[in-house]
């Protein structure tokens, strides 16, 4: 007991300490683990030959993602309006909130969508949703030009989820959802179930970041059987990065997509900077400044920058907020020759009541169109006092 002043380290600074070492270990072989969960599950299916289907599952859900390029995985708050794709931005403060999401997409076609959350304890944060994509009325014909009538076409999704933070870190939240898409074009149809696996993790009260796999999964049913190429899921891997300004109201958000996918250059036959015009031996130059810029940076940094969707934040207050959004790649495979448009560029805003919460997004979808979408949230009758 005399030579109790020797001992090293003192016994509340040994438990402190090793229990920070175990934290963050154990943080560690978490995120090991996401990271490689993440790798196996994508690369299985982002090696698959085939066309894309099921586009309904890229088409932004609500009008803040669409306004901040497509993209938001990082916007944890406490609206359900700010939930995007990523199970991992469903959080406890949005218990008994509803969602209602409509808008068209470029020329008629519309689309509507709901999603509500609902909160149990010591379990997670779950959430269901439910939309529907239409893409008009057409009029069928045979081979033989004899009309067989008119049809619709339409994709349906219906999806479940739930997230929550890690018992040992607050800061760093999970969430998983399941999809159910079943798509119908006049007499043919298919059926697919897929998962988004997202993780989210808090640094500090100014920064964020997130890792999700989008669109995992497999076509049970496809739309033809037999000479016919398998058609494939749009995969996707989303890293992002946020961070606010100290002094200032704007916060700086970063997503690179498809991780696994690095050649993102889409070759038009009309993109005829060496080669000829279709229907036409007349050979036409790109001579845009931007264009000789690319050029002259090379396609490495060219093809990095279709990997980009920057996205800001203006926070004025409470009530008010303003999104904006910048997409090269869509800029660059939306752009005509003769006139570039500002497809790359999206905007949307946020207002917020004590009764209701309403969003709006406006994008330009090339020359043939643009894209409005409207979002109102609302909590239910039945919401939790203590949640509230």
């Amino acid at each position: 007991m005399g030579f109790s002043f020797l001992r090293w380290p003192p016994k509340h600074f040994g438990g402190f300490l090793f229990s920070e070492i175990k934290l963050t270990f154990k943080r560690f072989i978490l995120v090991k683990k996401l990271w490689f969960l993440f790798l196996l599950a994508t690369c299985r299916f982002f090696s698959q030959g085939g066309l894309y289907n099921f586009q309904l599952l890229n088409v932004p859900e609500n009008a803040l993602q669409a306004a901040m390029g497509g993209n938001n995985f990082l916007l944890l708050r406490d609206i359900i309006l700010y939930s995007g794709s990523s199970e991992a931005t469903i959080s406890e403060k949005m218990h008994g909130q509803l969602g209602v999401f409509f808008g068209d997409y470029v020329t008629n076609l519309h689309f509507f969508g709901l999603k509500y959350a609902y909160n149990f304890e010591n379990i997670g944060t779950t959430s269901y949703g439910f939309r529907f994509f239409n893409y008009g009325k057409f009029k069928g014909y045979d081979e033989f030009g004899n009309s067989t009538g008119s049809f619709f076409a339409n994709d349906f999704l219906f999806h479940a989820g739930i997230s929550r933070n890690l018992p040992e870190d607050t800061n760093f939240r999970l969430g998983i959802r399941c999809n159910a898409v079943y798509s119908k074009y006049h007499d043919v149809w298919a059926i697919a179930l897929t998962a988004n696996i997202g993780a989210h993790y808090r640094i500090n009260a100014l920064t964020d970041i997130s890792v999700n796999a989008l669109n995992v999964g497999a076509v049970l049913k496809d739309y033809y059987q037999n000479n016919v190429p398998s058609s494939r899921l749009p995969s996707d891997v989303v890293v992002s990065f946020g961070h606010k300004l100290k002094k200032a109201p704007i916060r700086f958000l970063w997503n690179y997509h498809q991780l696994l996918k690095w050649k993102q250059r889409y070759q038009s036959p009309l993109d005829t900077g060496t080669k000829t015009l279709t229907f036409s031996n007349e050979k036409k130059q790109d001579t845009s400044k931007f264009r000789k810029i690319m050029i002259g940076a090379g396609s490495v940094f060219e093809n990095f920058l279709r990997h980009i969707v920057l996205g800001l934040e203006f926070d004025f207050s409470k009530n008010f907020k303003f999104y904006l959004g910048f997409n090269y790649k869509r800029q660059q495979e939306m752009m005509l020759l003769e006139r570039r448009g500002m497809n790359w560029l999206s905007f949307g805003f946020l207002i917020n009541t004590k009764r209701f919460t309403f969003s709006y997004s406006y994008n330009q979808m090339g020359f043939a169109g643009r894209s409005n979408q409207l979002g109102i949230s609302m909590p239910l009758w039945f919401r939790r006092k203590d949640n509230s």
